[in-house]
């Protein structure tokens, strides 16, 4: 009875070996596989006296269970050495059956196909033995290994790692090679070495080991003092012993914000709103109620930017909430926590990161979000913890806790924390400048709900190229004095920390994230600002924004007249008075005067980079051309998309009619006065015109007569486009079309359809 549940024990270990390999672990032992193996053998040769169905028992038994004997013994027997290169394969990427397997008999290495395999190797070698493998690096430093690197470092001895950049073995991730001895040897002193690639010559190191490749030999008991224990063994006494002092979380609360469910009912660009339904006042999650407002500031994370910025977002919190609330009861990823520290001054940071960690200063009145964290503290602390969190020295602990760019609160309050007094006030002050120095490089732009004017305005110059200097002078010199302090807090920091030997305070300029004078940017940036006047958004009479949602009032227009219907042509030629070009032009003449207009215009020309013999016609093409693409960059996010507030009605690639309206003036009328006083004014010119040259065609001959041919047809190709869009404009007309400015541009936008510009 014993030896069948032994054979029963063998072929249950083998059931599914097709889909475990080598990994499993046969449940029987070497001794009673070789008896089973004898049992076998005798009862196969000693048939005498068995009934037949015995034999054929036995028969089916041996048949079932020989074929295991080889492989069980491979799989049960210890070795002095293991060798390999074992498969990749994230536990995402396995099916169910081995995902079962692996959680429930590898619990701290199932991330992994090759870390199953690492502890699978480790349990096929004697004591003393050695398990050597070539995997992925990311065993090494990733949270969702830190179990496994802990047992490793714990149980067993890392008797040497070669650690290998990306493409040394032709594979676009880093590599380890591992020799790992089983046993535990306290205080053991191990050997690592990395190779780079520039390192490597026909597939062969050029010296190896290359010790000024963080060359190391330390023990692995220093990985335990670092939160997350990464085998960083390239790391200095000093780097380590930081680990000792406070960390983040000591003087500061980060934190992570909520997961409002559906982004793209709850969230806005700010500039997609009415503006007046906005609370930039708030302070106090309690206050959202009481301020009878829809729309509150919101921090969600954004690009790469230090100190201050990021402000793009809005979100819907009506009523303390409710419909996020009602949304997120029960469904997935619905996560609206931390509410109580919402609108409080804080520090900010995204989560996810493509590239270096950056945190910018919040005053207060945001909410905040999942992919938008914040850190809360004293007053006393706020600008040191900022100045910290943007230098080199933060950088390099980053490194070690968040090797992935998952910049997760529970990961950043780990930091180590050294509060040095003799310091606090230069770097409170240098701290200051810097949020100051990047509030007023953010508010220079009109994506800021804090714009005041255009810089190429505001300074009441005759002519654009002397504005043009003047803010070249200004980014300039912001940009060095930014670079300057961020030079002179990494130096402190390191001073502090003692690591004067380990890094130096430079700062590169492509990490600062402040920005310099740039010709056709800022041009085409000044047009906008023309456009944004033209419509009544801005004013030269007021600073800020004027007009962007309640009660519009055409008297605050008096320098420069805002358009009165709210519909801009923009033409190949001077069809309307009120063409963009025409209202560009004068917009050019009242800031920066008559006298100098042509000048100004051949300057905006030359800096366009567009096609076109005269100025006229380079400011021409560029509207027709490139300014809604352009429009539609600029109100951009990454994850958002195109939320353009100027909407281009356009008929088709004759430009046969373009016209740009601003979506906060709308009314249900404007598609029918467009038609009206616009397009069949427009198809009447084109009939007109072609008339015209048809009649002109009879009297010449020779090129002129075939450039006026070309004319002719280029006008019928753009009057046939007209008319079937006026076909499409009459029926919108008809339906006076209603919009919701709460509802978002990509909302309102599609109601439209094709009447308007693809974004």
């Amino acid at each position: 009875m014993k030896k069948k549940n032994v054979a029963l024990k063998l072929y249950s270990s083998f059931v599914k070996a097709k889909e475990y390999g080598s990994i499993i672990t046969p449940n029987v032992t070497l001794d009673e596989l070789n008896q089973l193996e004898d049992k076998l053998k005798f009862l196969s040769e000693n048939r005498n006296g068995k009934t037949t169905m015995e034999i054929l028992s036995i028969e089916n038994l041996v048949a079932v269970i020989n074929p295991l004997f080889d492989i069980a013994k491979i799989l049960i027997q210890k070795y002095d050495v293991v060798v390999t290169n074992p498969p990749y394969m994230s536990s995402s990427d396995m099916n169910a059956v081995l995902s079962k397997y692996v959680k429930k008999n590898y619990p701290d290495s199932k991330g992994d196909l090759f870390a199953v395999m690492m502890k699978r190797g480790l349990n096929f070698v004697k004591t003393n033995g050695f398990n050597c493998m070539v995997t992925m690096q990311s065993w090494m430093f990733l949270s969702s290994f830190e179990k496994f690197r802990k047992s490793i470092i714990n149980n067993y001895c890392i008797n040497n790692l070669l650690h290998m950049e990306n493409m040394v073995m032709g594979i676009a991730f880093g590599t380890a090679v591992s020799n790992i001895r089983k046993t535990s040897l306290l205080n053991y002193i191990g050997t690592y070495n990395q190779i780079k690639l520039n390192d490597i010559i026909n597939d062969e190191p050029i010296v190896f080991p290359n010790k000024q490749n963080r060359f190391a030999e330390v023990s692995a008991n220093n990985y335990t003092k670092i939160p997350g224990s990464p085998i960083a063994y390239w790391l200095s006494d000093k780097i380590i012993s930081a680990f000792k002092n406070l960390t983040l979380s000591d003087i500061a609360s980060p934190k992570s914000g909520m997961s409002t469910t559906d982004n793209n009912r709850f969230l806005r660009l700010w500039s997609e709103v009415d503006i007046t339904n906005v609370d930039f006042e708030c302070r106090s999650i309690k206050n959202t109620t009481y301020h009878h407002k829809n729309w509150f500031p919101y921090n969600k994370g954004g690009s790469f930017r230090r100190w201050y910025g990021n402000r793009f977002y809005i979100i819907y919190w009506k009523d303390n909430g409710k419909d996020i609330k009602k949304a997120a009861e029960g469904a997935t990823g619905g996560r609206l926590v931390n509410i109580d520290f919402a609108f409080k001054k804080c520090l900010t940071w995204s989560s996810l990161s493509s590239g270096l960690f950056s945190i910018r200063y919040c005053e207060g009145g945001f909410m905040f979000d999942s992919k938008g964290a914040c850190c809360f503290s004293s007053d006393d602390n706020i600008l040191m913890i900022l100045a910290f969190l943007n230098s080199i020295v933060s950088k390099t602990f980053l490194d070690l806790l968040c090797p992935t760019l998952d910049f997760n609160p529970g990961k950043v309050s780990q930091l180590p924390i050294i509060i040095n007094n003799n310091y606090k006030n230069m770097i409170d002050s240098l701290s200051n400048q810097n949020i100051i120095l990047s509030k007023n490089d953010w508010n220079s732009f009109e994506t800021s709900w804090d714009f005041t004017a255009h810089p190429l305005v505001k300074n009441h110059t005759s002519t654009i190229k002397e504005a043009y200097d003047l803010w070249n002078q200004e980014c300039h010199d912001r940009f060095n004095q930014l670079k300057i302090n961020e030079e002179k807090l990494n130096r402190i920091f390191i001073d502090i920390y003692g690591l004067q030997d380990e890094l130096t305070p430079e700062v590169e300029d492509k990490d600062v994230t402040v920005r310099k004078a740039d010709l056709t940017r800022d041009i085409k940036s000044l047009i906008s600002y023309a456009v944004g006047c033209m419509f009544g958004r801005y004013s030269l009479d007021e600073e800020g924004l004027v007009y962007a949602g309640g009660t519009f009032d055409i008297d605050r227009y008096q320098m420069y007249k805002t358009d009165k219907d709210n519909i801009v042509p923009i033409c190949d030629d001077e069809y309307f008075d009120d063409n963009i070009v025409a209202r560009f032009i004068e917009f050019i003449k009242v800031v920066y005067g008559a006298d100098t207009l042509e000048e100004n215009l051949r300057y905006i020309g030359d800096a366009l980079n567009t096609n076109g013999t005269t100025s006229r016609e380079k400011i021409r093409n560029y509207f027709i051309k490139d300014f809604f693409k352009d429009h539609c960059q600029t109100y951009s996010v990454t994850g958002s998309g195109k939320r353009p507030i100027y909407w281009l009605f356009d008929s088709g690639k004759k430009n046969g009619f373009k016209a740009l309206i601003y979506m906060h003036r709308y009314q249900p009328d404007l598609v029918a006065r467009m038609r009206t006083e616009y397009i069949l004014e427009q198809q009447a010119t084109y009939r007109n015109l072609i008339a015209i040259k048809s009649e002109t065609l009879e009297t010449i001959q020779g090129k002129e007569k075939v450039k006026l041919n070309k004319e002719i047809k280029d006008l019928k190709d753009q009057a046939e486009e007209l008319r079937i869009y006026e076909e499409k404009i009459h029926h919108a007309a008809d339906q006076m079309i209603e919009i919701d400015l709460d509802d978002g541009v990509k909302h309102n936008y599609a109601l439209f359809g094709d009447l308007l510009a693809k974004i």
